[in-house]
């Protein structure tokens, strides 16, 4: 129903977006590849992003059996999901209120860690009310880096190549997440959902080790 939904408002907006005026010097889908491999800090935060989302993936998996351990059943599962989610609402909220372009990549690099942070908690958690708490930081950082990683796209790719970039790192998500799936579910049954989830965990503060190259390439600017 949701998809269905989704498409409604998407047939809904008026806007002819065939129609503008820009030009594309690079056409192709490899266009928005290339661009990545030149630019550094867009090569660095798809890299990072990648990093974070195999954690993302893993801990998505690793959720249900944590519940599950610490006595939730499929009802904290679901409040899991829901804190998770709804800690991403939340981080993009705070964007909105104090991200800018210059901000950026420092913003990129704590909330990477944040969200690890969160995600150590949840795996470390001796009830489900603190497994819970550490799902909601780890939603709220990763929506707040998000967006950070998002305005980060828009500032350094030209109008002619951007939809080309973004596309690029869509499908480096899908690769990232497919393959978080699967090694979470190896990683679950072979060492247990706390395995899974501090193993995501890694994968955060990882993320936010390789973000903070950004952090070099913007002063050497």
């Amino acid at each position: 129903m949701s998809f269905v939904v989704s498409a409604a408002l998407v047939v809904s907006i008026r806007r002819p977006f065939g129609l503008g005026g820009g030009t594309e010097s690079e056409p192709g889908v490899w266009a928005g590849v290339r661009l990545i491999a030149r630019e550094p800090v867009l090569r660095v935060l798809i890299v990072a992003s990648m990093v974070s989302l195999l954690g993302m993936g893993i801990v998505n998996v690793a959720n249900y059996p944590l519940s599950i351990h610490l006595g939730g059943g499929t009802e904290g599962y679901g409040a899991l999901e829901a804190l998770l989610g709804g800690g991403g609402v939340l981080g993009a909220a705070i964007a909105a209120r104090m991200l800018s372009v210059s901000r950026a990549p420092l913003v990129v690099t704590v909330t990477f860690a944040v969200s690890g942070l969160g995600l150590l908690l949840a795996g470390l958690a001796p009830v489900l009310a603190v497994a819970l708490a550490g799902m909601a930081i780890a939603g709220t950082g990763r929506g707040l880096g998000d967006v950070a990683d998002t305005t980060l796209v828009q500032a350094r790719t030209d109008d002619a190549r951007r939809s080309r970039v973004f596309a690029a790192q869509e499908g480096a998500a899908h690769a990232a997440y497919s393959a978080a799936m699967l090694v979470g579910g190896l990683l679950v049954s072979a060492g247990g959902a706390r395995a899974g989830v501090l193993a995501a965990a890694g994968c955060g503060l990882a993320a936010a080790l390789v973000a903070s190259r950004m952090l070099a390439y913007d002063r050497a600017r």
